[in-house]
């Protein structure tokens, strides 16, 4: 509209300077055109001169709140910026489009950054992509869009709701320890106090704090020392990541909800947790030990990177054999149509949440027995 105005002034005077046949006129008729047409090229000039960047690539927000992702312009030569329109859009870890938006901002000075507001309404892996970048000259009339390839990865995280447990009497835990006592004393990834159990290559999570420096000097490549731990100090989750028939998968939202709730629970009242689930990429299981709350988003992270797979009888026989080999301390979260299972050692159902009445189910008061 701005751009139409200052043609149709520019054609008025231009009229009226030919009909009148006045110098002063005919002068200001041909300013306003070589305006114009300076307004036309100067976004086409500054599109060379503009870098556009995201300082921080990697962030991690809260389910149900809205993060804002900070753009910086940068800028070559002596002409300034007046306005820029930046068109963005987030996508899910599985590639579709959650969020679409667009953000304007005169830019007054380049120190000041361009804050785009992304709405975390699942959990999981937002990737948030700058799909279209325009620039206007300084009446804002012509404007020139420009691509870009800068983009941030958001890890949503859920919100931390701990669910509450209950620990069972003495005679009970009395009990189940003399049913498992014919079972061989399972030992788990612990921390440096206790003696070495192995040494093993470094895989894309594990804390650098365990990493065996002599020996990944000698083979030029990262090794991680395993230490050994009673099983006593930890409780084992096993997770049912096979997709049911039919199932949404908009549902997986719930089922990370339910297992943060879970771990939050038992590290609440004092126990460390060994998660472990099916990973489809590696055809064998993965286990992530929290003990803390870095340990804690570094499994959501995980997690949320691992793929849920296809219900068949080769995964179902590798998690019963994972499951036999577990200890007595096991609880296990199962993946329904229309609901999310915890259950005990033994396919004990422990609790059931369901789909529709998740966030009042987990806001609520309701106790989760832990054996």
């Amino acid at each position: 509209m701005r751009k139409l105005m200052l043609i149709v002034i520019a054609a008025a005077s231009y009229y009226i300077a030919g009909m009148y046949r006045q110098m002063p006129l005919m002068i200001l008729a041909v300013m306003e055109w070589i305006l114009l047409v300076f307004l036309f090229f100067v976004p086409r000039v500054l599109r060379k001169k503009m870098r556009l960047s995201i300082p921080v690539q990697r962030s991690e927000a809260q389910k149900g709140s809205e993060k804002e992702c900070l753009i910086r312009i940068e800028r070559e030569g002596i002409l300034p910026f007046h306005k820029v329109c930046v068109h963005f859009k987030v996508y899910d870890d599985g590639g579709v489009l959650v969020q679409e938006n667009k953000v304007s901002k005169t830019v007054a000075s380049l120190a000041e950054p361009i804050e785009l507001k992304v709405n975390c309404a699942r959990c999981g892996i937002l990737n948030v992509q700058i799909s279209k970048v325009y620039l206007y000259d300084y009446l804002s009339a012509f404007s020139v869009a420009c691509t870009s390839d800068a983009q941030m990865r958001l890890i949503v995280l859920p919100e931390p709701k701990a669910m509450q447990m209950q620990m069972p009497s003495a005679e009970t835990m009395r009990n189940r320890q003399e049913e498992f006592a014919h079972r061989s004393s399972v030992r788990r990834f612990g921390d440096e106090n206790k003696e070495i159990r192995q040494i093993r290559e470094y895989r894309v999570g594990d804390a650098t704090r365990y990493i065996h420096w002599n020996q990944s000097a000698k083979a030029g490549a990262l090794w991680i020392k395993e230490f050994e731990r009673d099983e006593e100090t930890a409780f084992e989750i096993l997770l049912d990541m096979m997709i049911p028939e039919d199932w949404k998968c908009e549902r997986r939202d719930g089922f990370y909800e339910v297992v943060s709730a879970l771990v939050l629970g038992i590290l609440r009242i004092g126990y460390n947790v060994n998660v472990s689930w099916y990973e489809a990429k590696g055809s064998d299981f993965t286990m992530v030990s929290v003990e803390s709350g870095a340990d804690y988003r570094n499994m959501m992270r995980r997690i949320y990177q691992s793929e849920f797979v296809e219900k068949t009888k080769l995964i179902e026989t590798a998690y019963e054999k994972k499951q036999a080999r577990c200890s007595q301390r096991l609880l296990k979260c199962n993946l329904l149509l229309e609901c999310y299972d915890v259950k005990s050692y033994g396919e004990e159902l422990r609790h059931r949440f369901t789909y529709e009445n998740l966030e009042e189910e987990l806001s609520g008061n309701d106790i989760v027995s832990l054996w």
